[in-house]
């Protein structure tokens, strides 16, 4: 009885290991510098969200499988973002008031980010406005945005299976 009350489901081994694979993926540091994304709070966590974005948009295809899958990645991503905070001493109520304007800055770049990825153009624009928060070299805005487009096509060309073992494999960015 205690094996099956403790243990875990399937699609939030699989999500654990997705947010991993995508965090150690946008902490690379050739996407930080001069002219790049901003190494900062709002800076990391909007590469997380854009790499993440990648995934769940990809996943919503398989449809109830897709949907469960993304509802793990968020929920392990929540449960991160909490552990983070803990980590700096901060009680019950500062995480709570701290938490919901990431939550909400997650979702409003998700949102964007997804519209732009499916629209097939318009990647570019955004990862000028809101990655790069219009700050950013051209040159880089182009490389990022070309880094985007390739590793949206190959996640998207994943089966199920590839997707939720976690056998993404982004191509590096330099």
């Amino acid at each position: 009885m205690f094996k099956r009350l403790f243990k875990r489901r399937e699609e939030d081994i699989s999500a654990a290991k997705l947010y991993t694979h995508c965090l150690k993926q946008a902490r690379k540091p050739a996407f930080f510098g001069s002219g790049r994304v901003d190494d900062s709070y709002e800076g990391r966590i909007d590469l997380l969200t854009l790499h993440l974005t990648l995934v769940m948009t990809a996943a919503r295809k398989f449809e109830v499988k897709g949907i469960t899958l993304n509802q793990a990645l968020y929920d392990v991503m929540i449960q991160d973002f909490n552990i983070a905070m803990r980590g700096e001493g901060l009680a019950d109520t500062g995480i709570a008031r701290r938490i919901k304007p990431m939550v909400s800055l997650y979702l409003e770049r998700t949102k964007t980010y997804t519209r732009a990825l499916l629209s097939g153009d318009g990647i570019k624009s955004v990862i000028e406005t809101d990655l790069l928060a219009g700050e950013g070299d051209e040159h880089f805005a182009d490389r990022i945005a070309l880094y985007v487009r390739k590793n949206y096509a190959a996640i998207d060309a994943c089966s199920f299976e590839q997707l939720s073992s976690g056998s993404i494999r982004f191509t590096e960015f330099v």
